[in-house]
């Protein structure tokens, strides 16, 4: 059954309001989830493990946006708890996040077409690879822990998911993170391609930030692309720069 901590995160991914307007939204690191202290591993026997694999890694929630086909602002006032900065890591046939325990997960793809699919605030996660046109196609899944549906996910790029969140009126926006010395590399290439100004650094704000959004509009080669206050970093928004496996 669901414990009462596995109803606390599931309401601070699925109900809560966020901190920022859609889609602007600015990086901030909080504590990140250490594996030893409030954090569970719980592993489902005899299932297939294929979407599993297809989600492993480790995401932090970098930022929020406000659902294209939701006309209510977000409630700022209402802020509890800032979702940007948490992370979830997901195992073979587990999901391990700060006070989340489960005995038995299951994740399930959704079939047929999700109105995910077709919302524009998601542009960047489907971001077409190097010499193609053709925006990466997305898959969503519902996760659930003994019988109990937690939330849905979307996944597009390896390296970057959403997560309706506010009832589905928002999006989490979640990627696996770079190391410091992998987001120097980028903001260097920034740098030498004209793209940033001044030094690279080490953090996603300032004039890495501008950078970031300088290279996505670049790369969407559309002058009707939206850009995004703070672009997921995915696997094709990086490719053939030399950063090397995105963990």
């Amino acid at each position: 059954m669901l414990n009462p901590s596995h109803l606390a995160i599931a309401a601070l991914l699925s109900v809560a309001a966020c901190h920022s307007v859609d889609p602007i939204t600015q990086h901030q690191t909080l504590p990140s989830i250490d594996d030893e202290v409030g954090a569970s591993i719980n592993i489902m026997q005899d299932q297939d493990l294929t979407h599993w694999n297809s989600l492993a890694g480790t995401y932090e929630v970098v930022a929020v946006r406000r659902a294209s086909f939701t006309a209510a602002p977000l409630d700022l006032d209402a802020v509890e708890e800032d979702p940007r900065g948490k992370t979830l890591t997901f195992g073979e046939g587990a999901l391990i996040t700060d006070g989340l325990s489960c005995d038995a997960w299951t994740l399930v793809a959704v079939t047929g077409p999700d109105v995910m699919d077709d919302d524009p605030i998601l542009d960047d996660l489907r971001l077409p690879r190097l010499g193609s046109e053709q925006v990466q196609s997305g898959r969503a899944y519902d996760l659930g822990c003994e019988g109990e549906h937690v939330f849905t996910l979307y996944q597009a790029d390896p390296n970057a998911l959403a997560i309706p969140w506010d009832n589905g009126a928002s999006y989490l926006i979640a990627e696996k993170p770079l190391s410091a010395v992998q987001i120097h590399g980028f903001q260097k290439q920034l740098v030498d391609m004209k793209f940033q100004s001044g030094d690279p650094g080490t953090s996603w704000s300032g004039p890495g930030l501008i950078g970031l959004r300088s290279y996505y509009s670049y790369r969407t080669r559309s002058k009707d692309a939206y850009i995004f206050d703070r672009p997921a970093i995915t696997a094709s928004l990086v490719q053939d720069l030399g950063l090397g496996e995105i963990d």
